[in-house]
């Protein structure tokens, strides 16, 4: 039986003839060595991910104070989220400016929907305090009013 570990044998040709030695290479080239090629570039460092956070934050929060803003009873959550939105804008631009974040349309969008929310929310404070108003007189009527079974119409055709 033959060794399996030891040479290829082939029947058609004699013992110890084999394909012959395979042709020297040289020595292996190292770094450094005159006629080698120079070694390959890396890739260096990683490059920073751009910090988008502050635009993206200050669209999302120009979006909720704009629905927020108008709204009478709620103009008082619209307010403070557009004051954070423009802030936040303001800063992502000036990021973007410096080139450490990319996403100037987010935030100018978002600088934008906080000057727009912040608009809405004087809207809303303006329609709260019109609505108050307008709920104490017709309670002041109702009051002066209290004997008479008509106070309610009485009091709300002297308002319009």
């Amino acid at each position: 039986m033959s060794d399996p570990y030891g040479p290829p044998s082939d029947p058609g040709t004699q013992a110890g003839s084999g394909y012959g030695q395979a042709p020297g290479y040289g020595q292996p080239s190292g770094y450094g060595q005159p006629g080698s090629p120079p070694p390959h570039p890396g890739y260096g460092a990683p490059q920073p991910q751009p910090k988008n956070g502050m635009g993206v934050a200050a669209l999302v929060t120009g979006i909720i104070g704009l629905i927020f803003g108008p709204i009478p009873f709620t103009f008082w959550i619209g307010a403070p989220l557009a004051l954070a939105a423009i802030i936040l804008g303001a800063v992502a631009l000036s990021r973007v400016r410096k080139g450490v974040a990319t996403n100037k349309g987010v935030s100018m969008s978002g600088l934008v929907l906080g000057i727009l929310a912040a608009l809405a929310s004087i809207v809303g404070a303006i329609l709260f305090f019109v609505l108050l108003n307008t709920g104490i007189e017709i309670a002041e009527c109702i009051n002066q009013n209290l004997g008479n079974p008509d106070a309610e119409a009485i009091c709300l055709q002297q308002i319009q």
